[in-house]
């Protein structure tokens, strides 16, 4: 998990929890609590970069010298799967006529905000978690780390 959408501090609500009570009338005009958000997207990245801590302990002298190691990055989605939100991405994806929404309306939104946030994290920030992380993993002469 590398989203921070599932994660919340202690006895917190996450932010999918939160997103349950928007419905297709008003879910535009909520407002999200962006102070909180942060909390949760900082135990989420404390939980992921911890677990790459491990992962990178664990490879810490199992690669022979004059090795080489290749990390792949395969993250994908950061979509909240939150019930009133799979409604609204439906009839922006799929809806016709007068049951599709603007694409546009969604990112003005602090939903969509939301998304766009977690989408960034799961992709752009647990990459350079990785890139950061995978620094320590000895190299052999001449490999090239980016």
């Amino acid at each position: 998990m590398a989203g921070f959408d599932l994660y919340a501090p202690a006895d917190g609500r996450t932010p999918t929890d939160r997103l349950a009570g928007p419905t297709l009338e008003s879910w535009d005009r909520e407002k999200l609590d962006w102070e909180y958000i942060e909390k949760c997207q900082a135990v989420a990245t404390a939980g992921f970069t911890d677990a790459l801590a491990q992962v990178m302990a664990v490879l810490d002298g199992m690669i022979p010298e004059g090795r080489n190691v290749i990390f792949a990055h395969t993250m994908a989605g950061g979509i909240p799967k939150a019930k009133g939100f799979l409604v609204i991405a439906n009839r922006i994806y799929k809806g016709t006529g007068p049951r599709h929404m603007s694409s546009q309306a969604l990112l003005d939104s602090d939903m969509g905000r939301l998304i766009l946030r977690n989408f960034d994290e799961v992709s752009a920030n647990t990459f350079r978690h990785l890139i950061d992380s995978s620094a320590a993993v000895p190299r052999s002469k001449g490999a090239a780390h980016s």
